[in-house]
């Protein structure tokens, strides 16, 4: 025999309001059902809700004693008991829509990409950590407004201070140009770029293209490290 138990309308509903709260399109995400696998019983079978997350085919399934989701918190796919307590559901659904918020953000070792002739320099020992001369702190100055303008066009629609943000990051860059040594420099403006993608939710793609504009931008130093790695 077929048991039906399927979420309610009402239930789906407190479903759709936790979505809204964490952040992310309903549009994404589509209702489907599916068998049971749990066991309780010899002839009967049960269809459950399944709430699909299209962008990955990520999923959560409402059984009757357990609930299975993908991602887990540590592998790909999971399950917990959850004794028949909507509260208990209702805490594992919520862990796993901010897990889906969490992995919709950038790869940061994508958005870094292989070792750069910049990255390397930074790290070799033949490159002294010596400070800018002033005419650099200038040419620098001028690439940072360039790379923060063109961060700017790439945000779509910006949240809440996140223009305050990326402006605060770049004028910190700044002042830091005229009181650290180029190692120094070059290591904090690769971790400030990292950062502010990881804030900012940039897709991976997004993060490279402005890696690269940075490096164009900043071509001077490029080709000035790239010197360090000659013998």
């Amino acid at each position: 025999m077929t048991v039906d138990i399927t979420l309610r309308r009402g239930v789906k509903n407190r479903v759709y309001e936790l979505v809204k709260l964490h952040g992310l399109a309903h549009s994404d995400f589509h209702w489907s059902t599916t068998n049971s696998e749990e066991v309780f019983g010899d002839t009967d079978v049960y269809l459950l809700s399944q709430l699909v997350y299209l962008p990955t085919f990520d999923f959560f399934t409402f059984g009757l004693d357990t609930v299975e989701y993908s991602p887990g918190e540590i592998r790909k796919v999971e399950w917990r008991r959850h004794e028949q307590q909507w509260s208990t559901k209702e805490d594992l659904l919520e862990q796993w829509l901010q897990r889906l918020r969490e992995d919709a953000k950038p790869d940061l070792w994508a958005s870094v990409g292989e070792p750069t002739t910049l990255t390397t320099a930074a790290v070799s020992p033949r490159l002294e950590n010596r400070p800018f001369t002033e005419s650099e702190v200038g040419d620098i100055v001028q690439a940072l407004h360039q790379i923060e303008t063109r961060l700017l066009s790439s945000i779509e629609e910006f949240q809440q201070g996140q223009t305050t943000l990326i402006r605060d990051g770049f004028q910190h860059l700044e002042e830091a140009s005229s009181r650290i040594g180029r190692k120094d420099w070059i290591l904090l403006f690769m971790g400030q770029m990292v950062s502010l993608f990881f804030t900012l939710g940039l897709s991976s793609a997004n993060a490279q293209q402005i890696l690269e504009f940075a490096g164009n931008a900043l071509q001077f130093l490029w080709v000035s490290a790239q010197n360090y790695l000659t013998e």
